[in-house]
């Protein structure tokens, strides 16, 4: 390859990548919460749903009682499920209530369960920071991972204490 089409090829790079929106264009906007993926949590889950599966298959009424507190195993492996179908929900509403607005001036608005929350905004290499901190003198700074980042899906990594957690945003058209 000589130097002309060398400078022609990086050009043309250079000419494609500034052209395209930074990511902090790119993130303004209206997201909203379409999937938690949790590791710890899922397997904490499929475990509950095995143990419901065996749970008093290997033991007699006495000990039911003496393990579980009633001798009656269908009726508590009703309420165990009845429960965790209850935790399943519990989380599908929080994601469908779970949004983010971006504002330009570094702003975001969190609307959730919880209500409404603000924090300030940037990104520090390749991770997305909500400082509630740096808006309101105390409070959380959250980093997360930035995974994905285009006009209509957002993708973060983040760790809260000993899970792992990754987090699907689609954008909303106002």
């Amino acid at each position: 390859m000589n130097v002309y089409s060398f400078l022609l090829a990086g050009l043309a790079l250079l000419l494609i990548t500034s052209c395209q929106p930074s990511q902090k264009k790119r993130i303004i906007g209206l997201w909203q919460e379409t999937s938690v993926k949790n590791p710890e949590m899922d397997s904490a889950y499929d475990q509950q749903r095995m143990f419901l599966d065996t749970v008093g298959s290997q033991t007699d009424s006495l000990a039911n009682f003496r393990l579980y507190g009633t001798n009656n195993i269908d009726t508590f492996k009703k309420y165990q499920r009845a429960n965790l179908d209850a935790f399943k929900e519990a989380q599908e509403k929080a994601i469908s209530e779970t949004w983010f607005d971006f504002h330009p001036d570094s702003m975001v608005y969190l609307h959730s369960l919880d209500g409404l929350d603000s924090a300030k905004w940037y990104f520090e290499d390749q991770a997305l920071i909500l400082d509630e901190q740096k808006l309101k003198g105390g409070g959380s700074r959250i980093r997360m991972e930035v995974l994905n980042l285009n006009d209509t899906l957002l993708t973060l990594h983040f760790r809260e204490k000993y899970l792992n957690s990754i987090t699907s945003f689609r954008r909303v058209k106002r």
